[in-house]
Protein backbone atom coordinates (compact mmCIF):
# COMPACT_ATOMS: atom_id res chain seq x y z
CA UNK A 1 0.00 0.00 0.00
CA UNK A 2 1.30 3.42 -0.96
CA UNK A 3 0.85 5.96 1.83
CA UNK A 4 1.63 9.60 1.24
CA UNK A 5 1.13 12.72 3.35
CA UNK A 6 -1.65 14.96 2.14
CA UNK A 7 1.00 17.55 1.28
CA UNK A 8 1.94 15.27 -1.65
CA UNK A 9 -1.08 16.75 -3.41
CA UNK A 10 1.10 19.79 -4.11
CA UNK A 11 2.55 17.74 -6.98
CA UNK A 12 -0.72 16.06 -7.90
CA UNK A 13 0.39 14.98 -11.38
CA UNK A 14 3.24 12.95 -9.90
CA UNK A 15 0.96 11.56 -7.18
CA UNK A 16 -1.80 10.56 -9.62
CA UNK A 17 0.75 8.78 -11.80
CA UNK A 18 1.31 6.35 -8.92
CA UNK A 19 -2.36 5.34 -8.70
CA UNK A 20 -2.84 2.02 -10.49
CA UNK A 21 -5.61 -0.61 -10.50
CA UNK A 22 -5.40 -2.57 -7.24
CA UNK A 23 -2.82 -0.11 -5.91
CA UNK A 24 -4.54 2.87 -4.26
CA UNK A 25 -2.70 5.77 -2.73
CA UNK A 26 -3.66 6.46 0.87
CA UNK A 27 -3.33 10.08 1.91
CA UNK A 28 -2.50 10.70 5.53
CA UNK A 29 -3.12 13.73 7.68
CA UNK A 30 -1.32 14.04 11.00
CA UNK A 31 -0.11 10.47 10.53
CA UNK A 32 -3.63 9.05 10.17
CA UNK A 33 -5.13 7.61 6.99
CA UNK A 34 -7.80 10.02 5.79
CA UNK A 35 -8.34 9.63 2.05
CA UNK A 36 -7.85 7.08 -0.70
CA UNK A 37 -7.06 7.78 -4.33
CA UNK A 38 -8.19 4.83 -6.41
CA UNK A 39 -8.25 4.09 -10.12
CA UNK A 40 -11.59 4.51 -11.85
CA UNK A 41 -11.57 0.76 -12.49
CA UNK A 42 -11.35 0.06 -8.75
CA UNK A 43 -13.98 2.72 -8.02
CA UNK A 44 -16.40 1.16 -10.52
CA UNK A 45 -15.78 -2.31 -9.05
CA UNK A 46 -16.50 -1.01 -5.54
CA UNK A 47 -19.75 0.56 -6.73
CA UNK A 48 -20.79 -2.67 -8.44
CA UNK A 49 -20.09 -4.67 -5.28
CA UNK A 50 -22.21 -2.25 -3.27
CA UNK A 51 -25.08 -2.60 -5.75
CA UNK A 52 -24.80 -6.39 -5.58
CA UNK A 53 -24.96 -6.31 -1.78
CA UNK A 54 -28.16 -4.28 -1.97
CA UNK A 55 -29.61 -6.61 -4.61
CA UNK A 56 -28.86 -9.65 -2.45
CA UNK A 57 -31.32 -8.30 0.13
CA UNK A 58 -34.21 -8.87 -2.27
CA UNK A 59 -37.04 -8.86 -3.01
CA UNK A 60 -36.77 -11.80 -5.38
CA UNK A 61 -39.29 -12.84 -8.01
CA UNK A 62 -39.72 -16.11 -9.87
CA UNK A 63 -39.78 -16.10 -13.67
CA UNK A 64 -43.51 -16.80 -13.90
CA UNK A 65 -44.32 -13.74 -11.79
CA UNK A 66 -42.05 -11.51 -13.87
CA UNK A 67 -43.45 -12.79 -17.15
CA UNK A 68 -47.00 -12.24 -15.93
CA UNK A 69 -46.18 -8.66 -14.93
CA UNK A 70 -44.61 -8.01 -18.34
CA UNK A 71 -47.53 -9.40 -20.31
CA UNK A 72 -50.39 -7.87 -18.29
Amino acid sequence: MNEQPISALADYAKLLATVKPNHPVILTENGQSQYALVSIKDFAAAQLLQELRVAEQGPFYDLDTVMKELTD
